[in-house]
């Protein structure tokens, strides 16, 4: 090799090593966000520990024992100024069976920066059980389990949980 080509091949190594280093940062900066907090794991890993603690809370809620109006309570529950009606930790608040919220982000990893909701959709279910057995005619109803993000960002997403109830009749 010549020293020509020598200064050459050095030219372009320098080149695209400065072009790596600048797009590598560009795209780090971004990532860094969508990574989440220290508390968090990531999106993925933090939507997946919320869907573990819903399955659960849904799988109470959705049994026929559980009343209509005790739902409508827990709808009606901490509803702020905003009329959000949503809490930080459905264990205590709504007196859901299971560890408290506090143990759950410690023992399952569960996010710490959620509030979760419970809403009802246009689809009602019938009044009574007796109805239910009168009729041969059930009516479940569709609710959304949802968690929100207190400060929204690339790295903390809202997340929903559709389910029907009481379940025998879904």
């Amino acid at each position: 090799m010549t020293i020509l080509e020598v200064m050459i091949a050095m030219l372009m190594m320098v080149i695209f090593w400065g072009v790596y280093v600048t797009v590598s940062e560009y795209i780090g900066r971004f990532m860094g966000e969508a990574q989440g907090s220290e508390g968090s794991a990531g999106l993925l890993q933090d939507h997946h520990a919320i869907h573990q603690a819903m399955d659960v809370w849904v799988e109470y809620l959705s049994q026929p024992g559980v009343s209509e109006a005790t739902l409508f309570s827990m709808e009606m529950k901490d509803v702020d100024a905003k009329g959000s009606g949503c809490v930080r930790d459905p264990v205590v608040s709504w007196g859901l069976p299971g560890r408290s919220f506090d143990k759950l982000i410690s023992e399952a990893g569960l996010p710490g920066g959620y509030k979760y909701c419970l809403r009802s959709t246009s689809l009602k279910e019938q009044k009574s059980l007796g109805a239910y057995l009168a009729n041969n005619a059930a009516k479940p109803g569709v609710y959304v389990l949802y968690a929100i993000p207190e400060t929204p960002s690339l790295a903390a997403l809202p997340t929903r949980r559709l389910f029907c109830r009481p379940k025998p009749f879904c």
